[in-house]
């Protein structure tokens, strides 16, 4: 009796087991998906290159300091580059400036294994091991604001921070001049300091423009200090103030990251000097803004931070979907290669023009030339 119980068991086990072989032979495979964090798995979507390009296709820009107003052109520029390609977009990096958190944060991305990475090297010396090793996994990087040119990063798009200096400097050596004509014209020299970030590198490029066209165009005009703000608008004032008291006669004030204009303005509210020193601050942020406006800040220089990370995505995603190739070093941009460098140029914002900037791509947005709005038309292969 125990045994045909056995056979009985035995065989409505193997009919079911048939039966499921059965099913599943008729059925369609279904297919494999890819979670990346920032985005899920989805539909193809055409792409007009090679193949068709999944919704979960990732893009991810480490930006700074992500925690600064700055970074929400960049942000916007990211995402609607990457809705209009059909793949997903990430936008991270540390809350305040941090290489080392950066560089961790780089290091989980390489981890994602998404479609191309963009980052904003807070120090380079710093993350550029990181940016070797994606690229060594298989995953580009270009950088955008800030650059790592000793890495092997693909390309570097985003302001000459050189040129952005000089632009700068003109900027402050006119308002000098128009400040204190008759000084101005009989020779006087003219004192003036930096608030900066030094050994970021980007900042260092601007505050060597200042200082070399000063040198070469504007020889009254002497930096008389250049000091760490620490990118933090508390930390700048504090210096700011401290500058002030060591050098009353100071005419000008240049700010080259996007607090300095901040710590400066507060600075010179705080000695009652606001009119009587001339500032140049960096970027268009509501809070620079409404200090032109006021009259603290004379003029700013204004970046397109909006227009690096959308061309950055386009010309990533061209690359991955066989549209573009990467740049072979010769330094001539052949048909069909990423520019290896691109200026995305910068613009005065004074009282004149201000109501322009107050728009969430900081004006940016509208005044770029035709060619780069056609980047995205170009990596789908339209």
């Amino acid at each position: 009796m125990r045994l045909r119980l056995g056979h009985v068991i035995l065989a409505v086990t193997l009919v079911a087991l048939i039966a499921a072989m059965i099913c599943c032979a008729g059925c369609p495979k279904r297919p494999e998906t890819v979670n990346v964090e920032g985005g899920g798995a989805g539909p193809a979507t055409p792409s007009g290159g090679e193949g068709a390009a999944p919704s979960s296709e990732s893009y991810v820009f480490i930006g700074i300091s992500t925690g600064a107003e700055y970074w929400r052109a960049a942000d916007a520029g990211l995402m609607d580059a990457c809705e209009a390609l059909g793949v997903t977009g990430d936008f991270r990096g540390p809350t305040t400036q941090d290489a080392q958190e950066q560089a961790e944060i780089m290091a989980q991305v390489i981890g994602m294994k998404p479609a191309g990475i963009l980052i904003a090297p807070g120090r380079p010396d710093t993350l550029t091991p990181y940016i070797n090793d994606a690229v060594e996994q298989g995953v580009p990087v270009i950088c955008l604001d800030t650059d790592a040119p000793e890495s092997d990063r693909i390309a570097y798009f985003g302001t000459d921070n050189y040129q952005a200096g000089r632009t700068g400097a003109s900027i402050l050596a006119r308002l000098i001049q128009e400040a204190h004509p008759d000084d101005w014209a009989a020779g006087k020299t003219f004192k003036v300091a930096i608030s900066s970030r030094p050994g970021q590198w980007n900042l260092d490029e601007r505050v060597r423009g200042y200082e070399e066209y000063f040198s070469e165009e504007a020889p009254q005009i002497e930096v008389v200090q250049v000091f760490d703000d620490e990118t933090l608008a508390n930390r700048g004032e504090e210096k700011a103030s401290a500058v002030l008291s060591a050098h009353p006669d100071l005419a000008g004030f240049a700010g080259v990251n996007a607090v300095s204009g901040l710590g400066i303005a507060a600075a010179l509210k705080n000695a009652d000097a606001v009119g009587k020193v001339q500032v140049v601050a960096m970027d268009g942020d509501e809070g620079i803004l409404e200090l032109i406006d006021e009259g603290v800040i004379q003029a700013s220089v204004a970046q397109r931070q909006y227009w690096m990370s959308y061309l950055g995505a386009a010309y990533l995603y061209g690359l991955k979907h066989g549209v573009f190739t990467a740049p072979d070093g010769d330094g001539v941009d052949a048909e069909g290669e990423i520019p290896a460098e691109i200026d995305t140029t910068t613009v005065e914002v004074n009282k004149d023009n201000l109501d322009a900037f107050r728009t969430p791509s900081q004006g940016a947005k509208e005044t770029m030339p035709e060619e780069f709005k056609a980047v995205i038309d170009q990596a789908k292969g339209a």
